[in-house]
């Protein structure tokens, strides 16, 4: 393929009587090239990936992140408390964070498995060992009873942690 320069210099080698202008072939430019070069695709990315496709991707994605995101142990749910003006917590989305949910009928769950309120302290100072963040996360349903509340908070300042973050979600208006 030839360059701009030799373009034009083709352009001025013409004769300066030509009533005409000349032709794309003449300059040197073949469209058609070009096109077989790019694909016939109107809607593709540089990586030629129809947009239809990375839309499918892009849902799936977002749909699996929000499912994983729920607060659902072990077939429970829990309700969590309605505030105005949450903050994002990212860090309790980690593999090693320290979870601790407690529903309304008084189970708590460590990390998703169902424990007694004694073990608490020790499952917590194991997680602590093995590398996570001195931070507990809890899942508390709105509707559990203050006393149960603070005998988790007793068995996380047990453990010797002193963050604690409650999660809630955002008031529908």
């Amino acid at each position: 393929m030839s360059n701009g320069l030799e373009r034009c210099q083709a352009l001025k080698a013409l004769p300066a009587a030509a009533s005409r202008w000349p032709t794309m072939t003449e300059v040197g430019f073949y469209p058609s090239r070009r096109v077989k070069k790019r694909g016939n695709d109107p809607i593709a990315f540089p990586g030629q990936v129809p947009l239809v496709a990375t839309m499918v991707i892009l849902f799936v994605v977002l749909f699996l992140s929000e499912a994983s995101s729920s607060s659902v142990h072990h077939g429970r749910s829990v309700d969590l408390a309605a505030v105005r003006n949450p903050a994002l917590m990212p860090s309790a989305n980690r593999g090693d964070a320290i979870k601790v949910a407690l529903t309304r009928d008084r189970t708590i769950y460590f990390q998703n498995a169902k424990i007694a309120i004694e073990d608490l302290p020790e499952q917590i100072r194991t997680c602590t060992k093995k590398g996570s963040e001195r931070r507990a996360y809890l899942w508390v349903d709105a509707r559990a009873r203050y006393s149960d509340v603070k005998a988790v908070l007793e068995g996380i300042r047990a453990a010797r942690i002193e963050k604690v973050a409650f999660l809630t979600e955002k008031q529908k208006d």
